[in-house]
C-alpha cells in the first residue's frame, strides 16, 4: 500500500539481517557503529538507498550499529 514510515533500528554486535526484497524505496542513515552490506562497509555518517523493487544481501554488524531508515511507497 501507499505510505511513508521511519524507524530506528539498533543492531547488536554480531547481528545479521537476512537478505530481502524491498516493496518500497528506503533510505538508510548509519548513525552509530558500522555495518557491511553486500561487501560494502558503511559507518556512522554514511547513507545508502534501495529503490522500490530492489534487493540486497545480508546486513552484518560486527560492532553493533544504530540505523535510521525512512521508507516510502509510490
Amino acid at each position: 500500500g501507499e505510505g511513508r514510515w521511519s524507524a530506528l533500528f539498533r543492531f547488536a554486535p554480531g547481528c545479521v539481517c537476512d537478505p530481502h526484497d524491498h516493496t518500497m524505496a528506503e533510505e538508510c542513515y548509519i548513525l552509530e557503529g558500522e555495518i557491511d552490506i553486500d561487501g560494502v562497509g558503511l559507518r556512522a555518517g554514511d547513507y545508502f538507498y534501495v529503490r522500490a523493487g530492489g534487493w540486497h544481501g545480508p546486513i552484518h554488524s560486527a560492532t553493533g550499529a544504530l540505523l535510521f531508515i525512512n521508507g516510502e511507497s509510490a
